[in-house]
């Protein structure tokens, strides 16, 4: 594993960060809108945690690269659900998401689909934990196997049965959702 100290903090540290943030932004700001459901404060969100992690960088220079992307992963996790509490104590009901606009034939299927991704969110909540991480990575964040392998601590082949086994219980939960609703 590399580090992100090789040399003096000053010298290594920062420019390692920075590249760390611009190669992975992309997958934190998914971290970030999935729980505020808003683009603006979901790249607030990152930029605040890149802030934190800039202004105490010392800290960080001699983390191996891939403990400080999960560190930061953690952190943007964390930082989202703070937010997304703190706005919940101040807008309980205003709050929406940020959706691009859909295609419709007919005015009732914006309806539906909200109905579906609804049941798919609920049924994603109700899977194990670690069936849910493995969902989420794969088909969320699109991350590649051998980084969701890492994260969620499986070889390849235990990933394989572990996503297997987390579908067959979404789309059990999914069909019970779907049949209480009716």
């Amino acid at each position: 594993m590399s580090s992100i100290r090789s040399s003096p903090p000053e010298a290594d540290a920062k420019p390692a960060i920075i590249a760390l943030y611009e190669e992975n932004y992309k997958l934190y700001y998914n971290v970030a809108w999935r729980y505020v459901q808003n683009a603006a404060t979901a790249e607030d969100v990152v930029q605040n945690v890149f802030t934190k992690v800039l202004d105490s960088f010392e800290r960080f220079a001699s983390f191996p690269r891939e403990e400080l992307e999960k560190y930061v992963m953690a952190m943007v996790k964390n930082e989202a659900l703070h937010h997304t509490k703190k706005m919940h104590d101040e807008l309980p009901i205003e709050h929406m998401e940020d959706r691009p606009a859909l295609e419709q034939d007919e005015p009732c299927d914006a309806v539906v689909q909200d109905f579906e991704q609804e049941l798919m969110r609920a049924a994603i909540k109700e899977l194990p934990e670690r069936y849910r991480l493995c969902i989420e990575m794969k088909y969320l964040y699109e991350l590649p196997t051998d980084y969701i392998c890492t994260m969620v601590d499986a070889t390849p082949r235990t990933f394989s049965t572990l996503l297997l086994r987390a579908k067959n219980k979404l789309k059990d939960i999914y069909t019970k959702l779907e049949r209480w609703g009716d």
